[in-house]
């Protein structure tokens, strides 16, 4: 069970820049994370509107980072919530090198965010990746972001006060549902 705050919104520290003499990537690093808030955020539909669509409405942020074989990890970037863009001949259109974890965070009575097992979701996720063989993230690292996001976008999305619009599921539990997801984006076809 952990207790979130919302951040102020700044850059982190500049990206070390992995040891091209030894080709060590970077690892992932929720130290580095960047913050871009909205600047339009998205109204909070009401529990009936998200009662009838769920699985469509999302929060206003997300937390993009990239991978490649020579850098590794980029530095992870909170961004506003927008479409990603890929090229045709993505890996993950045509062999499926994609994985993700899902998990619900809840606000508790005592109004404090609740996750359960994050750390096992994280590691099953780093599993998921090295089976497909994607980039395996760090998954205290990853864990991490996954709180950011929260400290983020929770308060206006799953607020603390019981009486305010926010997720719920058919039981009446209010929940946001978190799914951290990797995907392979290198443009590559072949037989």
């Amino acid at each position: 069970m952990a207790s979130f705050t919302s951040p102020t919104s700044t850059d982190g520290p500049p990206l070390p820049i992995a040891n091209q003499k030894n080709a060590i990537p970077t690892p992932l690093d929720a130290t580095h994370l960047t913050h871009t808030l909205t600047a339009h955020p998205r109204p909070v539909p009401s529990a009936t509107a998200i009662a009838s669509s769920p699985t469509t409405i999302c929060t206003d942020h997300m937390i993009l980072a990239s991978w490649n074989h020579t850098t590794g990890w980029s530095a992870p970037a909170l961004q506003p919530y927008a479409p990603l863009s890929l090229p045709p001949t993505a890996s993950c259109l045509h062999y499926a090198t994609t994985c993700f974890e899902g998990l619900k965070t809840y606000r508790g009575d005592d109004s404090r965010l609740r996750l359960f097992r994050l750390p096992r979701n994280c590691a099953r996720l780093g599993r998921s990746a090295a089976r497909v063989a994607l980039p395996v993230p760090d998954p205290t690292a990853l864990a991490a972001l996954v709180r950011a996001l929260l400290a983020v976008d929770a308060g206006r999305w799953l607020p603390a006060d019981s009486a305010s619009c926010s997720p719920y599921s058919g039981d009446g539990d209010r929940f946001l549902y978190v799914r951290p997801t990797l995907i392979g984006t290198q443009a590559q076809i072949g037989l």
